[in-house]
């Protein structure tokens, strides 16, 4: 894995649009965050708090593990996961990219689906908020400052994210056009994309890559995957959508139990925040 350092992290961001950073947390955190977020995931897979339904075994993702009502029992396990996602080896790559103390945003965990084999889909995140092309390619030639990264920390081996390197500066070629969108997006499957590299991670491994740049995930049945993705922004950035409407945060007690670099980190998310969710005093799954 390509390890540029961090005074080194800025440039090879804005060459090639992604950094790999070996080890950033080490084994032992990295096995009791494992064995917290397997916890939440066979809660989800259970019962889905946001349906009320059981979550899809062939899905891919789960969102917010940071819920409270996931460690009910397992306060130590929420105290893991907390102070990874606040973690200062972790801030200091994200705000080398960014430019300025990350912001939270959400925690994702990608697993392996358990009846299917599937690919993920060519995309640049560009394209879920703006569905016209026009407007996709006048936000990626316009290089606007970096307002958000997606962090993808390794709990096991994986190697099934793929990312072509300095399309975050640049509009598509004709055939990376063809695989990502043309014929209503037919081919956006495609194990042929000019140019992919697949990263490589070892459990405690941290990986980032530009959002608007071309990349995919991959998933297999019988192919353990456990990456838990956590997102920040700059303040400048912080909007309300579904990822950062997380109002529980704002229950009375839910930072007691971590250190206190934690508890201003996610105190900065809840300030930010609070004036979108309103006044709350209760985790909405105890109701």
């Amino acid at each position: 894995m390509s390890q540029p350092g961090i005074s080194g992290l800025r440039a090879h961001w804005d060459e090639q649009g992604y950094i790999a950073m070996s080890g950033v947390i080490d084994g032992q955190r990295t096995a009791a965050l494992r064995t917290a977020c397997d916890g939440v995931l066979e809660q989800f897979l259970a019962h889905n708090p946001e349906t009320g339904e059981p979550g899809s075994a062939d899905g891919k993702v789960m969102r917010h593990l940071n819920r409270p009502s996931y460690f009910r029992d397992n306060p130590e396990g929420f105290q893991t996961l907390m102070h990874i996602v606040a973690d200062p080896a972790i801030c200091e790559i994200v705000e080398a990219v960014l430019g300025e103390p990350p912001l939270f945003r959400s925690t994702s965990y990608w697993h392996d689906p358990q009846t299917v084999d599937r690919n993920g889909n060519w995309h640049r995140d560009v394209q879920f908020l703006y569905p016209a092309l026009a407007d996709q390619q006048r936000l990626i030639e316009a290089l606007s400052p970096q307002s958000s990264v997606q962090v993808m920390l390794a709990l096991a081996p994986t190697e099934d994210n793929e990312f072509v390197p300095g399309s975050h500066l640049r509009w598509d070629t004709d055939e990376e056009f063809h695989i990502r969108w043309a014929d209503e997006q037919a081919h956006n499957l495609s194990d042929d994309m000019p140019g992919a590299v697949r990263l490589r991670q070892e459990p405690g491994d941290v990986i980032a890559f530009h959002p608007y740049g071309l990349h995919r995930g991959r998933y297999r049945r019988k192919k353990l995957r456990r990456t838990l993705m956590l997102t920040y922004s700059t303040h400048s950035h912080a909007r309300e959508d579904y990822f950062s409407d997380q109002p529980w945060c704002a229950t009375a007690g839910y930072l007691d139990d971590l250190d206190p670099f934690a508890q201003q980190f996610f105190g900065r998310f809840i300030e930010a925040f609070t004036p979108f969710w309103g006044a709350s005093d209760s985790d909405p799954d105890e109701e």
